[in-house]
């Protein structure tokens, strides 16, 4: 599961910027082993430690000791085995098992796929991008409200219901 990425190297020791992908960001220092992916390479690490600094985090990693090593891996993904996650509740997904659904009026008329997701604040949102499977090519923005807007979700068969006026 993906939980953020190693964003550039901090200082001489090793040590990484990270951007999350979970909520609070601090959560991405919870779950371990860290499984690093950077294009065909992919590496098992444990965190050493890690800190808040200025607007973002640090970290540092058993096996990354200096600024060299730690260049080799700027830019990876950093994924975390599924089972290390909280289990969710009935009707709460992660947002990267939404990525890539389809998206569908309730009538059936196909909206394209989920290429995003975004906070903003009020409601997390749906980027939905349109496709030569869907009714047009558009990009459409649509607000992740369960029950309102989002109707049903079928990770299985891979789509995503929804009651949207498909011209807005």
């Amino acid at each position: 599961m993906p939980v953020g990425r190693l964003t550039s190297a901090h200082g001489i020791r090793g040590m990484f910027w990270v951007y999350s992908d979970t909520s609070p960001p601090e959560n991405v220092f919870a779950y371990q082993p860290w499984i690093l992916v950077l294009g065909d390479r992919q590496q098992a690490v444990k965190i050493k430690d890690w800190r808040a600094q200025g607007k973002g985090w640090v970290v540092s990693l058993v096996g990354v000791e200096d600024r060299n090593t730690a260049e080799t891996w700027v830019g990876a993904q950093v994924y975390v085995p599924r089972s290390v996650l909280p289990t969710l509740e009935e009707g709460d997904y992660y947002w990267s098992d939404l990525l890539d659904k389809r998206v569908r009026l309730q009538d059936g008329r196909d909206l394209g796929y989920v290429h995003a997701m975004m906070e903003t604040g009020a409601n997390d949102v749906l980027v939905v991008h349109g496709d030569g499977q869907s009714s047009d090519q558009r990009e459409r923005l649509i607000p992740w409200l369960m029950d309102s807007v989002v109707r049903h979700v079928d990770l299985a068969g891979g789509y995503i219901v929804v009651d949207w006026d498909p011209d807005f």
